[in-house]
């Protein structure tokens, strides 16, 4: 049951942003529900039991709990479209992240905020944030979250710094996935 909590976080983080939004971002709202966590996950045994662990402490837990909440707003303002806004909100979330200490936490915080420099123009800057995901990915046992920051940086510094040394190292990392 605990596996519906995200869907559910993620829908109630949805319906708050468009119940606030202009026009421009309606036109997001179907886009923005298609991105919404599928259930079928909560169905998949093995992947849920292969699930990290939550911090050992209940002033932690409660703490991330409420990081996590902040992530999936700041993913409902992804979704329709809302990248400065979503990019405003990422940046406290990483610093309680860090604050937190709960790798897991932190790789999701540093990998929405990667995701939406590198989207925004701030390739470079992006780069050095996915480095950090990839890293609290690989500590936090997110592999997902390391896999795709270090496919994000393939691409970056591959295609858009034309720094081919770099996007082959990035390459060689993420084939161990």
């Amino acid at each position: 049951m605990s596996c519906l909590d995200i869907p559910r976080t993620a829908v109630r983080a949805l319906v708050d942003v468009l119940s606030h939004a202009d026009p421009a971002v309606l036109v997001q709202a179907v886009s923005a529900a298609h991105a919404l966590p599928p259930l079928e996950r909560c169905a998949d045994v093995p992947a849920l039991r292969a699930v990290v662990p939550p911090p050992a402490d209940s002033a932690t837990r409660a703490r991330v709990a409420k990081l996590e909440v902040g992530l999936t707003e700041a993913q409902a303002l992804i979704d329709t479209g809302q990248w400065p806004a979503a990019l405003r909100a990422t940046a406290p979330l990483v610093h309680e992240a860090r604050e937190v200490a709960y790798e897991p936490a932190l790789a999701e915080a540093l990998a929405a905020r990667a995701w939406l420099e590198h989207q925004t123009g701030q390739s470079v800057t992006s780069t050095k944030t996915f480095e950090g995901a990839f890293e609290a990915g690989v500590a936090g046992r997110r592999d997902d979250i390391a896999a795709a920051s270090s496919a994000a940086l393939i691409g970056i510094y591959g295609y858009v710094l034309d720094h081919p040394d770099e996007s082959r190292l990035w390459e060689r990392l993420t084939q161990a996935f």
